[in-house]
């Protein structure tokens, strides 16, 4: 797990402007040549992160894969590519030392490598460089999807994306990179604490038999929530998109409510969670039958923590896609919504 308290001591650091990647690669070796831990690195994953042309992300990102690295063990590597200045390569490498959980003393390096000019069409040469060779390779791109043939992210073992934030992507697009790309979903992995429960509602012969007839589906949240949480219950539930129904909230919070039949009988599944916080209030009951209700804290992950999720299941998620595929249906169907 990341722990975001211990950030390690810096004990050493390097910068350079207009440098190149032999010069990078030795200035990190001399910065751990002089620590007694510096001699070995303990990495499963290199993480490459992307920013375009936005500077205002370099520290932000520097800051979740500088958690990442302490919680576990990844190479990081930071990519500012700016296309329209002048050709160069800019870097600054900070080596940290840092405790892990076992007792043990880690050294972890943050290396920022600004690329400039006509060098951004072909990151996978500058940076692969700095890969540690034989691990796999992640690359994460805030904000925007891999294009079809860069270089980078079709190197890559896993390409990282985000499609339920803010100005993410449409799933239409997401839906045909997944089709080119290994893509894994932070957005997915910040819904499994939600699809868990929801899963949970139905467990237990008296519930679970609930699950052939589903009439009726409500997902109400911000955008990127509810068509990705709807997406997955249309996919999972078998059922065809018009039996589900999509609402904003004037105030933040989010639910879903599933209501469904066997034979005469009818039941309700229902999780909500108020503008208060992490609380989420959900219930199963059959109409003049059984009901129980429970309380849950709903986590809140931080993006470090989404990517070390995703690091820990790299394989295609099918079920993933399936989502995807149901929700670009109903974006179809509910304009303005993804």
């Amino acid at each position: 797990m990341v722990d975001q308290m211990n950030e390690g001591v810096v004990i050493g650091s390097w910068t350079a402007r207009d440098t190149d990647v032999e010069i990078v690669d030795a200035a990190i070796r001399h910065l751990r040549a002089g620590h007694e831990r510096g001699a070995s690195r303990t990495a499963v994953w290199t993480v490459i992160a992307v920013i375009d042309d936005d500077e205002t992300q370099v520290g932000p990102v520097v800051e979740v894969l500088r958690e990442l690295a302490v919680g576990v063990a990844v190479y990081p590597l930071v990519i500012s590519a700016l296309a329209d200045e002048p050709p160069g390569i800019d870097a600054r490498v900070t080596l940290r030392a840092v405790e892990r959980s076992e007792g043990d003393t880690d050294c972890i390096e943050d290396v920022f490598v600004r690329v400039r000019g006509a060098a951004t069409q072909h990151l996978d040469a500058v940076v692969l460089p700095f890969t540690m060779p034989g691990l796999p390779v992640a690359v994460w791109l805030p904000g925007r999807l891999p294009q079809k043939d860069e270089p980078l992210p079709s190197k890559a073992d896993l390409v990282l994306v985000e499609t339920a934030r803010p100005g993410s992507p449409p799933l239409v697009d997401v839906r045909a990179t997944s089709r080119l790309f290994p893509l894994s979903d932070l957005s997915w992995h910040q819904l499994q604490s939600w699809r868990q429960l929801l899963s949970s509602l139905f467990v237990g012969r008296e519930f679970s038999q609930f699950l052939d007839d589903v009439q009726r589906i409500d997902v109400e949240g911000e955008d990127g929530f509810r068509l990705l949480m709807a997406g997955w219950l249309v996919g999972r539930l078998r059922v065809r998109p018009d039996v589900c129904f999509l609402a904003g909230l004037e105030t933040p919070g989010a639910s879903v409510q599933i209501r469904a039949r066997q034979g005469a009988t009818a039941a309700s599944f229902l999780a909500a969670q108020g503008s208060e916080g992490s609380r989420v209030d959900a219930y199963a009951a059959i109409d003049d039958g059984p009901a129980y209700q429970r309380t849950v804290l709903m986590p809140t992950y931080s993006v470090a923590r989404l990517i070390e999720r995703a690091l820990g299941e790299p394989a295609r998620d099918t079920v993933w896609e399936e989502a995807v595929v149901s929700a670009v249906e109903l974006a179809e169907r509910h304009p303005g919504t993804g």
